[in-house]
């Protein structure tokens, strides 16, 4: 398939009545959104292993995932490493029992490579999630008590930018291949209100892919919806449902300073097929032209941002 032709599937999704219940239906007729957990666990153990390297605790802390997707492998394994607490949230109801039922079984499989990745005794993984497992197997109980259950408070819909919850009430926010799809005015607002959320010394831990989504497409790079206006991407991008912002590095740590967040560790991947592209010519949208080449060729970031102590002013605001 060509990428313009999932676009405007995606886009005709997006906007047609009931297309949202329509795209569900044929992700799970298709398989294609079937769950690869060698590929789910290798992302979500890299991520969390940033936390491991940087000596920051885990147990008896609380998280806020920003987007629960279709499967809740984050919450899950920090329910494993002892968290106290995960709120996970999302707008739309990706996550199903048997979603949920696949993300138990595909981390219950993966289990002695958990407990030796993260240094738990043999065993200890499956017996945590062993029982959540049966319970959604055997029980008609609500996937939300289920979760409830491993210390996961599952929200959707949840607005972002307004959660509700109480102040000071978070220590991490932490996402995985979620920021990407954010709308910038929606990124400004969940960083505002994490600020009101996130306890002294609090953080944002990210994992943000920043290439174009449909290089399923061979003929195209990771760079290639940087050629379109913004304007014409409204149209080419897929809608609501395959909606990506094309930020790159400069402009999240400048979102994530400008909410008063400094970051402290960056792990970037430049892309050297990108590089040589813009070596032998490709042209980027007037946008995008006057940035420097190291934007346009990091694909893939990782970023840790410390939340920096507020003003007085900005702690009147935020209370």
């Amino acid at each position: 398939m060509r990428w313009q032709s999932k676009a405007l599937i995606l886009l005709f999704l997006s906007t047609a009545p009931g297309g949202r219940k329509l795209y569900r239906k044929l992700q799970d007729l298709s398989g294609s959104n079937r769950l690869d957990i060698d590929d789910q666990y290798g992302m979500k153990r890299q991520l969390l292993m940033r936390l491991v390297q940087q000596r920051i605790p885990i147990e008896d802390k609380d998280f806020l995932e920003v987007g629960t997707g279709w499967y809740p492998i984050v919450p899950l394994i920090l329910f494993v490493l002892g968290a106290r607490r995960t709120v996970t949230v999302d707008l739309n109801p990706w996550l199903t029992r048997q979603s949920l039922r696949s993300a138990l079984a595909g981390l219950i499989a993966v289990a002695s490579r958990i407990d030796s990745d993260f240094n738990l005794p043999t065993g200890h993984t499956a017996s945590k999630l062993t029982p959540l497992l049966d319970r959604v197997e055997k029980s008609d109980q609500p996937i939300s008590e289920i979760l409830a259950s491993a210390a996961i408070d599952y929200r959707m819909p949840c607005d972002i930018c307004k959660t509700n919850l109480p102040v000071s009430s978070i220590d991490y926010y932490i996402s995985s291949n979620v920021l990407e799809h954010l709308p910038v005015e929606v990124l400004a607002g969940m960083l505002a209100e994490s600020r009101r959320l996130l306890r002294p010394g609090g953080f944002h831990l990210h994992h943000i892919d920043l290439g174009d989504h449909y290089t399923f497409d061979k003929r195209i790079s990771k760079i290639n919806f940087l050629r379109y206006s913004s304007q014409t991407w409204k149209l080419l991008g897929g809608g609501s449902l395959g909606f990506v912002n094309r930020l790159r590095r400069s402009d999240y740590i400048k979102l994530l300073a400008d909410a008063g967040f400094q970051p402290i560790h960056e792990h970037a991947f430049h892309d050297p097929r990108v590089a040589t592209l813009l070596e032998q010519g490709f042209k980027v949208h007037p946008d995008y032209a006057g940035r420097p080449a190291d934007d346009l060729t990091i694909t893939v970031l990782d970023v840790f941002a410390k939340r920096r102590p507020a003003t007085q002013n900005e702690a009147s605001h935020e209370h």
